[in-house]
């Protein structure tokens, strides 16, 4: 019986040390994830990206540190890192930058889930990678063929570093991309309870500048009807105004020399001030058309002063003035 026990003993042990060697980076994830304590808005940014209990642990393993302009540049200066627009993720480390203004609400949470999804990257195994990978660059193409946006960007990662472009893919359509594959979603429930909540953020912030962009194309193309509206009819003024230049003259000879009659003189007289105050119509017309114009520009002008000062909350590199 002893035997037996120690035999059984001996066994646990081993299996044990069998687990533990093959399972050493979830070993980490654990200590890590216990030494770090959340702030209540890490924990909100957790809360509001439905992380799962696999997402949460790879996040709070990275241990997070939300961080301002300065310091979020020390840990993601370096380029060669992979890096998102407002977060990196070092191997080691998760850091995010701190936008804090209203219309860009959710940018944190979906900069936090795409640095989690590289950390995960880093966790999955080569032959996961190789199963995922062709369902990635399928949703990457499809998408690229409609949005050209999405295709500069990865055309930029190409560029940068091709080696992590399907680790790049794997953040991207984890928390931009709607309506994927059911073998990805099943693969993407891992580490979300609701990835589309993430996506729903994503979209939210950035129709902040997809409305500014179409409102903007918008007014151009009024200032454009407007600019050739005014330049016609401005034209056409003028050379009525010469006309009318020439007609007064007229006038003044037919009554200077007493050629007609008073009655005819007056009908005349009549017809002129008729037509100089069809004029004076006109020219209110095209004022109120500059006017409108003007208004337009400095409307055009303040949107592209909005736009720009929220693109420069956005970049850590750029210490926004306030008021504008």
């Amino acid at each position: 019986m002893n035997k037996i026990f120690r035999f059984i003993v001996g066994f646990a042990l081993g299996f044990a040390g069998f687990w533990a060697i093959n399972n050493q980076q979830f070993i980490r994830d654990k200590i890590n994830a216990a030494a770090y304590t959340p702030s209540s808005e890490i924990k909100e940014i957790v809360s509001r990206s439905t992380m799962t209990g696999d997402g949460e642990l790879f996040f709070y393993a990275s241990q997070p540190e939300i961080r301002q302009a300065n310091k979020f540049n020390e840990a993601c200066g370096d380029h060669e890192i992979t890096v998102s627009v407002l977060g990196c993720y070092d191997g080691l480390n998760i850091y995010i930058y701190d936008v804090t203004r209203e219309e860009l609400d959710g940018i944190k949470e979906v900069t936090a889930a795409h640095e989690m999804l590289h950390a995960a990257f880093d966790r999955i195994s080569n032959s996961e990678k190789e199963k995922i990978s062709p369902l990635l660059e399928d949703v990457a193409a499809q998408r690229a063929s409609i949005d050209n946006g999405f295709k500069e960007r990865m055309d930029y990662y190409i560029q940068k570093d091709a080696s992590q472009q399907l680790n790049e893919l794997h953040s991207i359509i984890g928390t931009e991309v709607d309506n994927l594959p059911a073998e990805l979603e099943k693969y993407y429930s891992r580490y979300f309870q609701d990835r589309q909540k993430v996506v729903d953020l994503y979209k939210k912030y950035n129709q902040v500048f997809d409305e500014a962009r179409k409102k903007s194309e918008r007014i151009e193309a009024h200032l454009k009807d407007l600019n050739t509206s005014i330049e016609a009819r401005s034209d056409a003024y003028s050379k009525q105004i010469v006309q009318m230049n020439y007609r007064f003259e007229e006038l003044q000879r037919i009554a200077d020399e007493g050629q007609v009659s008073a009655g005819e003189f007056y009908a005349m007289r009549d017809d002129y001030n008729s037509r100089v105050n069809t004029l004076r119509a006109e020219q209110q017309a095209i004022n109120d058309m500059i006017n409108q114009y003007n208004q337009l520009v400095e409307e055009y002008n303040q949107l592209g002063a909005n736009v720009k000062s929220l693109q420069d909350s956005m970049n850590s590199n750029i210490q926004e003035v306030s008021g504008i």
